[in-house]
């Protein structure tokens, strides 16, 4: 069995939730949060309004300092300098974050930075650290159905646990990051028109594919070979149908001939294989 089926699924996660970290911060940067239209008359604000006004551009100024210095880590942790960007999470993003004055950019930057620094412990192995790490985000995320965050969190936790060889722990976390995608991916395909293919709920189904295919690593390792060709068919049905990227098939279905041959299973080994024949060659 090649090393792919233990750390592909988890690397892919870890990049992709670094991504969205950047993507988030971009986000925040470029945002107006005062709104203000040049083409518009002067107009009388009431001093309740320009109180508001004031507090909400602080708000936008001091998170834009933030995240200059939150980028600048970024770029370093992108590298593949996980060492070098978890001293810097922990001694320039947290603290910074922690002194802030505005409440919004306090709480998203302290998830932003424990974020960064739980996958750079993932990058570097310190899977105990990244755990506890990912455990203290949930202090800023808000528990429920409706932050996806919050799911991919339980992933997070999943791939630590699974570093540590703890599967039925990991299977318990990932457990959870499915059942809050399946409600949210629910959600997000009754609401509107074409919704069931809205750039929402597929982005939550790829995140959901994550946990799917991680369910496969744990079941394999636990010898569950029948159930782990379950999960890695249904993350599989899922992004076919839906669109995930290619990195993500060519993932499940090389995991999902690997499973098959070490479960003896032969039908399950004409099927992947012929999956992976039909697969695009990548340059």
């Amino acid at each position: 069995m090649s090393t792919s089926l233990k750390t592909s699924a988890a690397s892919f996660l870890v990049m992709l939730a670094l991504g969205s970290s950047v993507a988030l911060a971009q986000n925040l940067k470029n945002s107006r949060l005062v709104s203000v239209d040049r083409t518009e008359p002067p107009r009388n604000i009431t001093a309740p309004q320009s109180v508001v006004d004031a507090r909400l551009e602080s708000d936008k100024i001091e998170a834009a300092r933030i995240d200059d210095v939150y980028q600048a880590v970024v770029k370093i942790h992108l590298r593949g300098d996980f060492q070098a960007a978890a001293e810097m999470y922990q001694s320039v993003v947290i603290p910074m974050a922690e002194k802030s004055p505005s409440a919004p950019a306090r709480n998203r930057f302290l998830f932003l930075g424990y974020r960064g620094l739980g996958n750079c412990y993932l990058g570097m192995s310190r899977f105990t650290d990244a755990e506890d790490t990912f455990e203290q985000l949930f202090q800023y995320l808000q528990p429920g159905l409706q932050d996806s965050d919050y799911a991919m969190n339980f992933e997070s936790i999943a791939m630590a646990r699974i570093g540590e060889q703890r599967w039925k722990a990991a299977e318990e976390s990932l457990q959870k990051a499915v059942a809050i995608f399946e409600n949210q991916i629910a959600g997000a395909s009754s609401s509107g028109l074409d919704a069931e293919h809205s750039p929402r709920a597929n982005k939550l189904r790829i995140s959901q594919n994550m946990a799917l295919h991680l369910f496969g690593v744990v079941y394999f390792r636990e010898q569950r070979y029948p159930e782990a060709l379950a999960a890695l068919e249904r993350a599989y049905r899922q992004a076919m149908d839906f669109g995930a990227p290619s990195e993500m098939v060519d993932e499940i279905v090389s995991d999902g001939r690997a499973v098959s041959i070490a479960a003896a299973d032969e039908d399950a080994i004409a099927t992947w294989s012929q999956r992976l024949a039909d697969r695009p060659a990548t340059q």
